[in-house]
C-alpha cells in the first residue's frame, strides 16, 4: 500500500503545480518529485516481496494439499489390498480415491488460477501507475529542457 500511497503523492504533486498560464505546461517542484520517485522505488521491493510472499505461502498449501492427496491415496490403496477378497468395498474405497484425487486437482486448479489472476492485477496496476509516473516526469523533463 505504501507504493500507492507514494503513486497517489506524484499524482497530487503534478496536479497541485504552478500552471503556466497560456500554456498546457506546469511548473513542479524537481526535488519533491525526485523524492517521491525514490521513495517509490524503495517501496516497491517490498510490494514485490509481499507477493512473493503469497505465491509461496500458496505454494506450500498446494504442497500440503498434494501431500496430504497422496497420504489419502496410500491409504486407501492399503484398505483397498487388505479388503481384495470385498470386491464391492475395493470398488467404493477406488471410486473414493478418485472423487477425492478430482476435488483436490479442481481445488489446486482454483487456487493456481486465483493466485495468479491476483498477482497478474496487481502487476497490472503497478504498470499502470509506473506508467503515469514515468509520463508526469517526463513532461516535467521536457519542461525543464524547453525553457
Amino acid at each position: 500500500m505504501k507504493a500507492q500511497n507514494l503513486i497517489h503523492s506524484l499524482g497530487e504533486t503534478v496536479i497541485n503545480a504552478i500552471k503556466i498560464p497560456f500554456f498546457h505546461y506546469t511548473l513542479i517542484n524537481e526535488d519533491r518529485i525526485l523524492d517521491l520517485i525514490e521513495e517509490l522505488e524503495a517501496a516497491l521491493p517490498e510490494e514485490l516481496e509481499r507477493a512473493e510472499t503469497l505465491v509461496a505461502q500458496r505454494d506450500q498449501i498446494l504442497a500440503e494439499a498434494r501431500q496430504k492427496a497422496d497420504e489419502i491415496l496410500a491409504q486407501a490403496r492399503i484398505q483397498a489390498q487388505s479388503l481384495i477378497s470385498q470386491e464391492e468395498i475395493t470398488k467404493a474405497a477406488i471410486g473414493e480415491t478418485e472423487r477425492i484425487r478430482q476435488e483436490f486437482e479442481i481445488e489446486q486448479q482454483r487456487q493456481q488460477a486465483g493466485a495468479e489472476r491476483y498477482a497478474d492485477e496487481m502487476l497490472a496496476e503497478l504498470e499502470s501507475k509506473l506508467s503515469r509516473v514515468m509520463a508526469t516526469v517526463q513532461n516535467g523533463r521536457q519542461m525543464l529542457n524547453v525553457n
